[in-house]
């Protein structure tokens, strides 16, 4: 009786900090992404969200995703870049079975922030 009750409690705690440790990676993720702000570069955002998971690329603009499994669902950023500079950020949340780099989504460059464009009169 004791070894059973003994097996239960130790799964019970295994469920408790594995659950904790994967709600704790996505509160990471979610505190790294308001490190970052306009006009940083590419560089640095890696410094401090790591290599993109995903790179899409049009002309000088560039979005790079990253994701991290959470306990309901996935957390996905989309880091904006233009000319090797951020220009805003977008999160959304998914689930995909497996690992939630799967769940990457084509980027609409459309939703891409507006940058402002510095005008100089001589």
């Amino acid at each position: 009786m004791k070894n059973q009750l003994s097996k239960i409690l130790t799964k019970g705690v295994f469920l408790v900090c594995l659950t904790a440790l994967i709600s704790c990676g996505t509160i990471g993720l979610t505190t790294k992404q308001n490190l970052i702000s306009p006009g940083q570069s590419g560089d640095e955002v890696i410094n401090i969200l790591g290599t993109p998971g995903n790179k899409q690329f049009q002309g000088k603009d560039e979005a790079w995703q990253y994701c991290h499994t959470g306990f309901s669902s996935d957390l996905y950023v989309i880091v904006w870049l233009h000319d090797g500079k951020v220009t805003g950020m977008k999160t959304y949340n998914g689930y995909v079975s497996g690992p939630c780099a799967k769940g990457f989504r084509s980027i609409d460059w459309q939703d891409a922030p507006d940058r402002t464009v510095e005008y100089r009169v001589r």
